[in-house]
């Protein structure tokens, strides 16, 4: 070890930077001859030469009104309970068929497809897009697909074929474990009951011509049983001139309405009312 021009022996009390690995710094305040005395190299007066004013945001223009308030807003459509699905198209799903990855003989999933990498990512579901649906015809076999969402010309063709098309409901975390099972101690979950607005979404698969399959929601039938029984009830309910007994909102406006109904005389209101006020 080699210390102010002096061969040291190499021990713990010796060990020490080599000369000019470490530089010291430079205080500030300790008068002219120093060079940053004074003022201490921030200046004369100004907003930075101030304590504490820390890191300005790169916008900042002096306090007035920023750039950024003073442009209108215009365009932006946040969407923070939107569930983007993972979107292809027939033709790319036929070309993983043509080559051997996918099995067209048995019902093809959705683990399936991020097994094969027709997907790299699945969040929340995949939806099937109509693009070379019309070479579903050419299949030997009949396509029977498990997906969450397809375009009606997809599930016409599909159908057509003598193939199915069901949508698996599932929740974002129910669905990551299912794609990566190995991710979890325990890769089975309990898919929990759908929400009354994600249920009414499923109702709408129904009338595409999907099949559905979801946990049971025992309040979603008794809801549909309950508006068929007022719908009944409502058709029951007739005046003799076919007229319901119910009140129509909003108020039907259209001329003649009121054409052979009573009419009313209106009180009429003096506009300059006296007071008798005791002095």
């Amino acid at each position: 070890m080699i210390r102010n021009h002096e061969y040291l022996e190499t021990r713990p009390n010796t060990l020490c930077d080599a000369e000019g690995a470490r530089k010291g710094y430079r205080r500030v305040g300790r008068g002219p001859g120093s060079t940053k005395g004074k003022t201490c190299g921030r200046g004369h007066n100004g907003q930075k030469s101030r304590p504490g004013t820390g890191k300005m945001n790169v916008s900042f223009i002096g306090g007035q009104n920023p750039l950024n308030k003073r442009l209108p807003k215009k365009g932006f459509n946040a969407r923070p309970n939107q569930k983007p699905l993972e979107k292809t198209n027939v033709h790319n799903l036929l070309y993983f068929i043509r080559k051997g990855r996918l099995d067209a003989s048995k019902p093809i999933t959705m683990k399936d497809m991020f097994e094969a990498g027709v997907f790299t990512e699945i969040t929340y579901g995949v939806k099937i897009l109509g693009r070379g649906a019309e070479l579903i015809e050419q299949l030997d076999t009949p396509l029977h697909l498990e997906i969450t969402d397809a375009s009606q010309s997809v599930i016409d063709a599909v159908k057509a074929k003598g193939g199915s098309i069901t949508s698996v409901y599932h929740t974002k975390t129910t669905l990551r474990r299912y794609l990566q099972p190995h991710l979890y101690l325990l890769p089975e979950a309990k898919i929990p009951m759908p929400k009354p607005r994600q249920m009414h979404k499923l109702e709408t698969f129904k009338n595409k011509g999907l099949e559905v399959r979801h946990p049971p929601a025992p309040w979603f039938e008794d809801y549909k049983a309950g508006k068929q029984k007022d719908l009944e009830e409502f058709d029951s309910r007739e005046k003799n001139d076919g007229e319901k007994t119910l009140p129509k909102y909003p108020a039907d406006r259209s001329p003649g309405v009121s054409l052979h109904k009573p009419k009313y005389e209106k009180e009429e209101i003096q506009r300059n009312i006296k007071y008798n006020i005791p002095h």
